[in-house]
């Protein structure tokens, strides 16, 4: 049914380690489940509406802007009248760092596990331009050229090798990341019929940009392809 689509496609998420660490985004899966949700729709079945939807990372895992509209309008379509999303965004810092600074971060031990590393290296790629979105294989390209030895950091730094190893899996990769600024991204959501409730943040490393946030289903709007 639509509601249970829905609820895998605002949940969009990977395996996502302790201690904070970021989920894998699974975009062709994304993309997959939009497609569904968009032959529903079409077909003009009835729905069984939620109460909630739940989304760890999903909306860094769409295209920008297009997929991000189309997602979004899903879900508040889906939506009962008094319903709420609840997301934990992935959002770069206002002040951009560059990669050169992540990778020395990393090189002098201040980054505290791989997934942290490669979020803020694609954070940091994708503000170089300040661009909309970064390319997945451009975050490898960066990796690539700074000549680190996964094995030898792996050791060095207590993690699985296999973590480590994991940045070979963006070489090549048509995937593309989009990591909107906090004040961005909720801009686009009142723009898509959400009002926010309330955000908070955890304590773990990377947390001041991966808060959580409460919306509410706005009444009486217009939703540009929720219909």
């Amino acid at each position: 049914s639509s509601g249970r689509l829905l609820t895998r496609a605002a949940r969009c998420r990977g395996a996502s380690g302790r201690g904070g660490a970021a989920p894998q985004s699974r975009p062709r899966e994304t993309r997959r489940l939009l497609q569904r949700l968009d032959h529903e729709r079409r077909r003009d079945l009835g729905i069984r509406r939620v109460d909630l939807a739940i989304g760890d990372g999903c909306l860094t895992a769409v295209g920008f802007p297009d997929e991000l509209s189309r997602l979004l309008a899903s879900v508040h379509r889906c939506l009962r009248c008094d319903g709420y999303l609840m997301l934990r965004l992935f959002c770069r810092p206002d002040v951009a760092e560059t990669p050169e600074t992540v990778i020395a971060a990393l090189q002098s031990g201040a980054i505290g596990s791989i997934h942290a590393f490669k979020w803020r290296l694609g954070m940091a790629v994708q503000g170089m331009a300040d661009a909309p979105e970064v390319a997945v294989d451009e975050i490898w390209r960066i990796w690539n050229a700074a000549r680190i030895d996964a094995r030898a950091l792996a050791k060095a730094r207590g993690w699985p090798p296999e973590q480590v190893g994991m940045m070979e899996l963006y070489r090549g990769s048509p995937a593309r990341y989009n990591f909107m600024r906090y004040d961005e991204t909720i801009r686009h959501l009142r723009r898509a019929g959400f009002d926010l409730v309330a955000t908070r943040t955890g304590s773990y490393e990377l947390a001041e940009r991966c808060p959580h946030v409460l919306l509410r289903k706005r009444q009486g709007v217009s939703i540009a392809g929720a219909s």
